[in-house]
């Protein structure tokens, strides 16, 4: 249970192929948040804040929790999955909550150097209209990036296909304004620029 709520302070990504209860989760976890006072908390704050709000709708619909997705709530390795399923379908929900973990971690900041690049082994890749990778940093952070165009390096990164998970590789990118347009405003996006299979 632990493991599962630690994932979701580190995912920032974007899309979610999951309906349902996962959905609602990820809703009630945003309202939750919402409503609270975040300004000027630091990124350990907001992701207690964030646990509390998950963990307090979890309790109310845990038997509906295991009845839709048929798991257990002790089984680790499924929450694991689930977590980063909610995790994502809370960045399309309330992304400038998850940005304002991932902006404001110490941790991530180290891991990133003077050209704007992260090393790291791919964890996952997601999406349909627009594509996200994630990366595990040698600090064991999760990192997302988004695939918006094409970039040097991508042709070599495509080739490997189902190899693509725990490929090592070097990232290049860009943080851009994108606009969200629930909350009328621009949510910072690490964009990928270059990548490197190391």
């Amino acid at each position: 249970m632990r493991i599962f709520i630690i994932l979701l302070s580190f995912i920032f990504t974007l899309p979610l192929l999951s309906q349902g209860i996962i959905d609602e989760m990820a809703q009630l976890t945003c309202e939750c948040m919402e409503a609270k006072d975040l300004k000027n908390k630091s990124s350990d704050e907001i992701t207690n804040i964030m646990t509390d709000c998950l963990t307090q709708h979890l309790i109310k619909n845990i038997t509906a929790f295991e009845e839709e997705l048929n798991i257990e709530i002790t089984d680790q390795e499924a929450m694991q999955a689930v977590g980063e399923k909610i995790g994502s379908k809370m960045a399309t929900i309330c992304p400038n909550i998850i940005m304002a973990i991932a902006g404001l971690s110490e941790d991530f900041e180290e891991t990133v150097d003077e050209t704007n690049t992260v090393s790291g082994k791919i964890t996952s890749i997601t999406g349909t209209d627009l594509t996200t990778l994630t990366i595990q940093t040698d600090y064991g952070v999760m990192v997302s990036f988004v695939w918006l165009g094409s970039f040097e390096g991508d042709e070599a990164l495509i080739a490997l296909k189902s190899k693509m998970i725990g490929t090592n590789v070097t990232v290049w990118f860009e943080e851009l304004p994108i606009f969200n347009q629930k909350d009328g405003t621009y949510v910072p996006q690490n964009i990928i620029t270059g990548i490197s299979i190391n």
